[in-house]
């Protein structure tokens, strides 16, 4: 019930890559019952690698995680902390219970097809959740933020920011399949892309501006989401604060998530982003990702800001 905590970064960490990391801790982790292998990242690195995260063995009680130390994380207001940058894919996820928060995610080449995070080429990819990042397509031909193929289990999708720089992304997130168990929650939808959210069997909270063609397509079970003008949805989105509007459409029109297991919610703790004690259909900062392993509140968690 503990954290193997090591750093990665370029001054005196542990490791100067994230692909390092992964390499090192591809082992059997359920041969130390309870255990968390963390990979902490800090921002003084230029993490330019594509990672492919694979090959340990994992269980509900025993994963890796890689996300943004204290204070490193990222944010897309004032554009700082941890930024993983790669052409074609960023990251290739084929390893069940696999964790990734509170980075920056920036696909930047020109390939045809391609997608920041990847879940595609494993089967029975369970319990992978993605948790307050921020994932920017910036290639120029047909690109997708988060693409889900083959037979994935389940998997949460949450607090995360999807962009596009371009006129021609084809979509933020896809599944091959909304039969799949994935579940896509406070998210938001930013820039032309030709779908927003596509073929997922649930969607919760979710907000897509009407630059996107097709807000929502196949979606099994879609509640309090909303498309419209990104102006009337969120506080500041031409400085990239994908916050809830106070007083906008959005405002108090979620759907209370504090059920899921997954989470510690504390909701809206300020006002200026809406309504405090509401729920609402954008990332915001009331959701905080739990380690299912600690049984306090005050513990393995990490906030968004």
């Amino acid at each position: 019930m503990a954290e193997n905590i090591q750093t990665i970064g370029a001054t005196s960490r542990d490791f100067a890559t994230i692909n390092a990391w992964e390499a090192a801790t591809d082992v059997d982790l359920t041969a130390s019952p309870d255990e968390i292998e963390v990979g902490q990242c800090f921002a003084d690195a230029d993490f330019s690698e594509n990672v492919v995260i694979a090959g340990a063995t994992t269980d509900a009680n025993n994963f890796r995680w890689l996300r943004a130390a204290s204070g490193q994380e990222y944010d897309p207001i004032t554009d700082t902390g941890v930024v993983v940058t790669a052409a074609l894919v960023v990251f290739r996820i084929q390893e069940p219970y696999f964790r990734l928060s509170r980075v920056k995610v920036l696909m930047a080449g020109a390939g045809a097809g391609f997608q920041c995070i990847d879940f595609s080429g494993h089967v029975g990819n369970v319990n992978v959740l993605i948790f307050g990042c921020n994932v920017v397509n910036s290639s120029t031909n047909n690109g997708r933020c988060i693409f889900i193929s083959g037979t994935i289990d389940s998997a949460k999708i949450v607090s995360c920011i999807t962009e596009t720089t371009e006129i021609n992304s084809a979509a933020a997130i896809i599944s091959t399949s909304r039969f799949h168990e994935i579940t896509v929650s406070n998210c938001s939808v930013a820039g032309a892309f030709s779908i927003g959210i596509q073929n997922i069997k649930t969607v919760t909270n979710c907000s897509v501006s009407d630059s996107v063609t097709t807000p929502f397509s196949n979606i099994g079970t879609l509640t309090t989401s909303f498309s419209g003008v990104a102006a009337d949805l969120w506080h500041d989105p031409s400085n990239n604060n994908f916050y809830p509007k106070a007083g906008g459409v959005l405002d108090g029109t979620g759907t209370d998530l504090s059920a899921d297991p997954d989470l510690i919610a504390t909701i809206d703790p300020d006002a200026s982003h809406g309504d405090a004690g509401d729920w609402n259909a954008a990332p915001y900062d009331g959701l905080q990702i739990s380690n299912p392993l600690l049984k306090t509140n005050t513990l393995g968690k990490v906030l968004l800001i």
